[in-house]
């Protein structure tokens, strides 16, 4: 599931915990009328049926799309490189959802003498539904600008960032980059994904397009040597530059085929 995909849902999922939420306070102004022996103690309600059955559908869609989304979400926020503090809101509100639809269901199943909670229970999971799915949209949307018309080059590039960053990267992650220093960044991921089992590839035109991308979207400058006619402000920016195009330590073999590892601090050296 894309990028793009997961954003509409969520923004699907918010726009239907609203209209259901509004839905439900409407109905509950009908009155209930009695019904021995029924199921409910409270009688059955005088609502027009047409408009019981769309709220009903609404539900059933709402839970559709919240299973989809946890399918999808779930082994990927495992297998994130950085974990933003947005993210693990996003995952607090995310099970909140669930564990306000398991109590809403089974009230409707099972618990019917609780009912008269449901319009407190159905409020509270259209805010955490639209809280959760907000703190997700805002910043993808700020990263991917689906809607925006774009050059070929950086449409390419959005592709590239839509699919490749966003499977190591929440978009809240991406926006707390160094945005001076895209080109650095998007060399580390691309050699990150290159050694992780699991993960797609990134060739050189696309780290290139992305980098593009998100210093044109986000900010910043291009960061590699020369690249652009620029050239680095000091020797730390020089250093960095030199390091994102170093392999990293863990892939370094000698001329055996043996693994090398080297420390950080200062400068790297290699331990044999």
């Amino acid at each position: 599931m894309s990028a793009y995909t997961t954003t509409l849902l969520g923004l699907a999922m918010a726009v239907i915990a609203v209209v259901n939420a509004l839905l439900m306070a409407w109905l509950w102004q009908f009155p209930m009328k009695p019904d021995p022996g029924g199921r409910d103690p409270h009688g059955v309600s005088t609502a027009p049926r047409s408009w019981t059955n769309v709220h009903r559908a609404l539900g059933y869609i709402f839970v559709l799309i919240y299973v989809a989304l946890l399918f999808e979400m779930v082994p990927r926020m495992w297998e994130f490189r950085v974990i933003s503090s947005v993210t693990v809101i996003h995952a607090i509100l995310g099970a909140l959802v669930g564990v306000l639809l398991v109590v809403k269901i089974a009230i409707i199943r099972n618990f019917q003498r609780f009912g008269g909670h449901l319009p407190w229970i159905g409020g509270t999971l259209a805010v955490t539904a639209v809280v959760m799915n907000g703190v997700a949209i805002v910043p993808a949307w700020r990263v991917l600008r689906p809607i925006s018309p774009l050059a070929p080059e950086l449409a390419a590039g959005r592709e590239v960032v839509a699919a490749k960053c966003f499977q190591c990267h929440g978009a809240s992650t991406i926006l707390s980059e160094d945005r001076r220093r895209w080109d650095r960044i998007t060399k580390k991921m691309q050699r990150f994904a290159e050694r992780t089992p699991g993960k797609t590839r990134i060739s050189e035109e696309e780290r290139t397009l992305a980098a593009a991308y998100l210093t044109s979207v986000l900010g910043g400058r291009e960061g590699g040597r020369g690249r652009g006619g620029r050239r680095p402000r000091d020797a730390e920016e020089q250093r960095e530059n030199e390091e994102a195009d170093a392999p990293d330590a863990d892939d370094e073999r000698d001329e055996g085929g043996q693994r090398r590892r080297r420390r950080r601090g200062g400068r790297d050296r290699d331990r044999g």
